[in-house]
């Protein structure tokens, strides 16, 4: 069970990394 967590956290973890990325690299139209 901890493991599965830690995988669902590692997961959501870089979407939120893609997410921030896109967020701040986004180009101002």
């Amino acid at each position: 069970m901890t493991t599965y967590f830690v995988k669902r956290k590692d997961r959501y973890q870089i979407r939120w990394q893609i997410f921030a990325y896109h967020e701040i690299f986004r180009p101002a139209s």
